[in-house]
């Protein structure tokens, strides 16, 4: 009896051991997101807008700060017109690299800002021929988390991701995220 005692007690140990750990929120380590982002462009003739999907993956060193890549590929395009000539215009891709600084609000919100560099390219075509172009900026935003659950999480952003001689993109990201 003494023997299933003390075992009953270990495994109850083990377990809420175990619990506790899977409880615990993920403060350090991996994390992935997927999403949308609404990009804006905008220069001195032209200001369309669309969308880009989008996949980010971090480090998080501890609550406060990470370190963020970012792919985004063109998923619409824009239609509009220049003079009598009708164009098809989008920004094609997008990757970024940021440093990702949080402020935890309470357990399931907190805000968020990134600071780095994004490269672009923004391709347009008519019946009179294509061109494309492609640049780096330094880029910067903020934005908001929603923790589902420990591994779980929803963001909502904004983004200023190229500002250079006088060419803008900009837009929020909505994305869902999973820690490692």
């Amino acid at each position: 009896m003494k023997k299933k005692i003390i075992v009953a007690a270990l495994l109850s140990c083990a377990i809420s051991s175990t619990m506790a750990q899977s409880s615990q929120k993920k403060e350090t380590g991996p994390y992935v997101e997927v999403g949308f982002m609404q990009a804006y462009y905008k220069d001195d003739s032209v200001s369309i807008n669309n969308g880009l999907a989008a996949l980010k993956a971090g480090y998080n060193f501890n609550k406060n700060l990470a370190l963020e890549g970012m792919i985004g590929g063109n998923v619409n395009s824009a239609n509009f017109y220049y003079r009598s000539t009708n164009i098809t215009a989008q920004v094609q891709n997008a990757y970024g690299i940021y440093g990702k600084g949080t402020l935890e609000i309470n357990d399931t919100v907190s805000l968020y800002a990134k600071v780095g560099a994004t490269n672009g390219t923004v391709s347009a075509s008519s019946y009179y021929g294509s061109a494309w172009t492609s640049g780096t900026s330094p880029s910067y935003g903020v934005g908001i988390q929603a923790n589902i659950n420990n591994d779980v999480y929803v963001t909502l952003d904004y983004m200023s991701y190229y500002n250079r001689e006088g060419i803008s993109i900009t837009g929020p990201s909505l994305n869902a995220g999973y820690k490692f």
